[in-house]
């Protein structure tokens, strides 16, 4: 089951372990250690979309934030940082569209466009379906 990750007005499909990672990461950097006692409503709360709540596993939390231990600020901003930067489509611009084309394909979909070329996303998808490097297109 994949959720969305939102960030300002930018949306990401995650995996549930990657929702919960996120907390984690969040859990370390504002919490410290973790300890029998942490309790993560606030940051769920804070970094999560209420509708993807449902999708965080406190047990998840728990194991990636003990993987966090004594790891400081700045070694868990670049954490972060290397994780959101590890998807694909990191620093896309994605844009809702609908195409009428191919019935292969769905009529509501995704274009990104990033550095490497365009890709064609079913929507709440992290698989490009298409891609096309910009030297192929010109």
């Amino acid at each position: 089951m994949l959720t969305m990750f939102v960030c300002g007005a930018h949306r990401h499909p995650l995996e549930p372990d990657e929702v919960s990672k996120l907390v984690a990461i969040h859990a370390q950097l504002e919490l410290g250690n973790w300890d029998p006692m942490t309790r993560y409503e606030g940051l769920v709360e804070a970094y999560i979309p209420q509708a993807m709540e449902s999708a965080v596993d406190h047990a998840e939390v728990v194991r990636h934030h003990k993987l966090f231990q004594g790891q400081n600020a700045h070694t868990m901003k670049t954490i972060y940082m290397k994780f959101i930067m590890s998807w694909k489509l990191y620093g896309a611009t994605v844009y809702y569209v609908q195409q009428s084309y191919s019935a292969a394909l769905p009529k509501l979909l995704w274009l990104a466009v990033d550095d490497s070329g365009i890709h064609i996303l079913k929507r709440r998808s992290k698989v490009p379906m298409i891609s096309y490097a910009y030297q192929d297109i010109v």
